[in-house]
């Protein structure tokens, strides 16, 4: 298979799973009333009809993406506030389903925590945890095929090197706009949880699922990092920060192995071959768990289960 026909195949997977077109539900019909006929407006409208919008907003982009720009921050509720749009209503549209794809899905999601200021409340924390953890998970990245990727360069020309890297470079490219609002929405979702073992164990696992895919991992791991050192210090329990110290391990270990570094750059180097990249910093991690294992005061307990590698 050539690079190009690879770029190709990879575009049109990307479309296939993120961009197919957005469904609309349907409303209940409207009720008449002493005063004459009204819209009939369910507990929970501002929210329906905010993802009725929303999904709009993203087939019609998936149609013509030039002509109709999808928004750049999450702002729906800024732009349309509602009283009825409460924090339980949109936790509800969270836990639901979206029609479209996992791209609309991502998209339509982070504009709705648009509508619940600051952190998370209390009692939606544990719910929000579990939406996080259930996050749509974003496209691997094209250079962490190895084998296809090496297939493709067979008995080429020295000559051919800048052609096949900007073919690369532009599927590259369509992977980071498609991953775009899956990795914003799941960053907006751990910037909005408060700082507990829970949540920072989902903020692990997201570290884990980025790197596995291929995707530099560390808009995610600097705050992740951040949150571990404070807890560590001021709220963890016996035997918490040893089994976080040991999921920092893990992902050090999975990241630091070849297979799990996507190849970014093609060179002549004694033939021609692929040079790869890391998706986490080895120093960082290092630091990390050197800190982790420094505020390790009793052993045991923990308990916190973690997703199987991919």
């Amino acid at each position: 298979m050539s690079l190009s026909r690879l770029s190709i195949a990879l575009v049109g997977t990307l479309y296939l799973t993120g961009f197919a077109q957005a469904a609309e539900d349907s409303i209940k019909p409207p009720e008449k009333t002493p005063q004459g006929l009204v819209p009939y407006k369910p507990k929970g409208f501002a929210v329906t009809a905010a993802i009725q919008a929303l999904q709009k907003e993203f087939a019609a982009h998936a149609k013509e993406p030039q002509k109709n720009k999808l928004r750049d921050k999450s702002d729906y509720f800024k732009a349309n506030p509602s009283p009825d749009a409460t924090p339980e209503l949109i936790m509800k549209g969270l836990e639901g389903s979206v029609s479209g794809g996992y791209a609309a899905e991502a998209y339509v999601k982070w504009q709705l925590l648009s509508g619940i200021e600051g952190k998370f409340p209390d009692d939606l924390v544990k719910r929000a945890v579990a939406v996080y953890r259930r996050a749509p998970s974003p496209a691997n990245h094209p250079g962490l095929d190895h084998r296809t990727a090496n297939r493709a360069i067979m008995g080429i020309k020295k000559e051919r090197i800048g052609e096949i890297q900007k073919e690369f470079d532009a599927a590259v490219g369509q992977m980071h706009a498609v991953n775009h609002f899956y990795l914003a929405y799941r960053d907006k979702l751990f910037s909005m949880l408060p700082v507990t073992y829970e949540a920072l164990g989902a903020g692990l696992q997201d570290v884990a699922d980025r790197a596995a895919c291929g995707i530099n991992a560390h808009s995610i791991f600097d705050p992740v990092s951040a949150g571990l050192r404070s807890w560590a210090i001021t709220q963890a329990k016996t035997g918490q920060v040893k089994v976080m110290a040991d999921e920092v391990a893990r992902i050090k270990a999975n990241a630091g192995k070849d297979a799990a570094k996507p190849y970014t750059k093609l060179v002549d180097e004694n033939g021609i071959k692929w040079k790869s990249d890391s998706v986490l910093d080895g120093k960082k991690l290092d630091e990390l768990i050197k800190f982790l294992d420094a505020n390790i005061t009793a052993s045991g307990g923990g308990g916190l289960k973690f997703k199987d590698d991919k």
